[in-house]
Protein backbone atom coordinates (compact mmCIF):
# COMPACT_ATOMS: atom_id res chain seq x y z
CA UNK A 1 0.00 0.00 0.00
CA UNK A 2 3.09 2.43 0.74
CA UNK A 3 4.22 1.69 -2.42
CA UNK A 4 1.44 2.78 -4.40
CA UNK A 5 1.03 5.67 -2.83
CA UNK A 6 4.55 6.75 -3.04
CA UNK A 7 4.05 5.99 -6.78
CA UNK A 8 0.54 7.19 -6.98
CA UNK A 9 1.64 10.59 -5.43
CA UNK A 10 5.18 11.08 -7.42
CA UNK A 11 3.21 10.46 -10.59
CA UNK A 12 0.22 12.86 -9.60
CA UNK A 13 3.17 16.01 -8.84
CA UNK A 14 4.34 15.19 -12.22
CA UNK A 15 1.34 15.51 -13.85
CA UNK A 16 1.10 18.70 -12.14
CA UNK A 17 3.78 20.24 -13.33
CA UNK A 18 2.89 18.96 -16.73
CA UNK A 19 -0.75 20.80 -16.10
CA UNK A 20 1.17 24.19 -14.88
CA UNK A 21 3.59 24.31 -17.57
CA UNK A 22 6.27 24.76 -14.80
CA UNK A 23 8.12 22.23 -13.05
CA UNK A 24 9.67 24.44 -9.73
CA UNK A 25 6.85 22.74 -7.26
CA UNK A 26 8.03 19.12 -8.61
CA UNK A 27 11.54 19.72 -8.45
CA UNK A 28 11.70 20.71 -4.68
CA UNK A 29 9.95 16.96 -4.21
CA UNK A 30 13.25 15.33 -5.42
CA UNK A 31 15.93 13.70 -3.94
CA UNK A 32 18.78 16.02 -3.53
CA UNK A 33 20.95 14.56 -6.33
CA UNK A 34 18.14 15.08 -8.81
CA UNK A 35 17.45 18.44 -7.88
CA UNK A 36 21.11 19.26 -8.12
CA UNK A 37 21.77 17.41 -11.57
CA UNK A 38 18.62 19.10 -13.20
CA UNK A 39 17.35 22.34 -12.29
CA UNK A 40 13.26 22.85 -12.77
CA UNK A 41 13.99 24.61 -16.37
CA UNK A 42 15.45 21.48 -17.53
CA UNK A 43 13.21 19.06 -16.18
CA UNK A 44 10.54 21.16 -17.95
CA UNK A 45 12.53 20.93 -21.23
CA UNK A 46 12.91 16.77 -20.51
CA UNK A 47 9.25 16.32 -20.60
CA UNK A 48 7.96 19.29 -23.04
CA UNK A 49 6.37 16.93 -25.33
CA UNK A 50 4.09 15.67 -22.31
CA UNK A 51 3.37 19.63 -21.98
CA UNK A 52 3.25 20.32 -25.45
CA UNK A 53 0.90 17.42 -26.13
CA UNK A 54 -1.28 19.18 -22.97
CA UNK A 55 -1.20 14.78 -21.50
CA UNK A 56 -2.99 14.54 -18.13
CA UNK A 57 -2.60 11.33 -16.75
CA UNK A 58 -4.81 12.42 -13.52
CA UNK A 59 -7.13 8.86 -14.18
CA UNK A 60 -4.39 6.92 -12.28
CA UNK A 61 -5.52 8.48 -8.99
CA UNK A 62 -8.42 5.78 -9.55
CA UNK A 63 -6.51 2.47 -10.44
CA UNK A 64 -4.15 0.51 -9.04
CA UNK A 65 -0.89 0.13 -10.76
CA UNK A 66 0.15 -3.10 -12.14
CA UNK A 67 3.90 -3.75 -11.12
CA UNK A 68 6.64 -6.02 -12.92
CA UNK A 69 8.24 -7.68 -9.84
CA UNK A 70 9.08 -6.56 -6.51
CA UNK A 71 11.17 -3.17 -6.82
CA UNK A 72 14.77 -3.45 -6.43
CA UNK A 73 17.21 -2.05 -4.36
CA UNK A 74 21.02 -1.48 -5.65
CA UNK A 75 23.87 -1.21 -3.51
CA UNK A 76 23.62 2.64 -3.89
CA UNK A 77 20.19 2.31 -1.66
CA UNK A 78 18.68 3.30 -4.81
CA UNK A 79 14.90 1.66 -5.06
CA UNK A 80 13.89 1.14 -8.72
CA UNK A 81 10.05 0.33 -9.26
CA UNK A 82 8.82 -0.03 -12.87
CA UNK A 83 4.98 -0.87 -13.98
CA UNK A 84 2.05 0.83 -15.27
CA UNK A 85 -1.66 2.03 -14.82
CA UNK A 86 -4.56 0.45 -17.09
CA UNK A 87 -5.73 3.90 -18.62
CA UNK A 88 -7.52 4.01 -21.88
CA UNK A 89 -7.28 4.63 -24.62
CA UNK A 90 -2.77 4.35 -23.92
CA UNK A 91 -1.23 2.88 -20.34
CA UNK A 92 0.96 4.65 -18.57
CA UNK A 93 3.75 3.26 -17.90
CA UNK A 94 6.51 4.33 -15.49
CA UNK A 95 10.14 3.40 -13.97
CA UNK A 96 10.75 5.36 -11.28
CA UNK A 97 13.48 5.38 -8.64
CA UNK A 98 13.76 6.72 -5.16
CA UNK A 99 16.62 7.42 -2.92
CA UNK A 100 16.09 7.59 1.07
CA UNK A 101 16.47 10.70 2.47
CA UNK A 102 15.56 12.79 5.36
CA UNK A 103 12.93 9.65 6.75
CA UNK A 104 11.06 9.59 3.52
CA UNK A 105 11.45 8.10 -0.04
CA UNK A 106 11.80 11.02 -3.03
CA UNK A 107 12.29 10.53 -6.69
CA UNK A 108 16.21 10.17 -7.99
CA UNK A 109 14.80 9.39 -11.32
CA UNK A 110 11.48 9.63 -13.24
CA UNK A 111 10.57 7.76 -16.77
CA UNK A 112 6.98 7.92 -18.08
CA UNK A 113 6.11 6.99 -21.09
CA UNK A 114 2.40 6.38 -22.30
CA UNK A 115 2.24 3.07 -24.76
Amino acid sequence: AELKRLVRSTLLDFNDAVKAKDFKKFHATLAAPFREQFTAEKLAESFQAFVDKQLDISPIATLEPAFEGAPQVDENEVMTVTGSYPTTPVQVHFRLKYHFEQGQWKALGVNVELK
